[in-house]
């Protein structure tokens, strides 16, 4: 299963997760909102990401803050 991330992300404070979606259509409205309701956000700051809920975490991609939601979700 396939589910999409917003983040929120500002370089002094890191990523934010906003909401995890079932799919890009609803990420991306969801963002569109989040931008609307607040004007003084830089729609760079907003990602969608794609994760997988069935397979292991990819440790081979070069987003840093994919990298770091995964390994903040594995600490116990």
């Amino acid at each position: 299963m396939k589910l999409q991330l917003l983040l929120h992300t500002e370089q002094y404070a890191g990523s934010v997760l906003l909401g995890i979606y079932n799919s890009r259509g609803n990420a991306e409205m969801a963002r569109d909102v989040y931008l609307k309701e607040d004007e003084t956000n830089d729609p760079k700051s907003l990602q969608i990401i794609e994760v997988s809920m069935n397979e292991k975490p990819d440790w081979n991609f070069t987003n840093p803050s994919l990298q770091e939601f995964y390994k903040n979700s594995l600490v116990s």
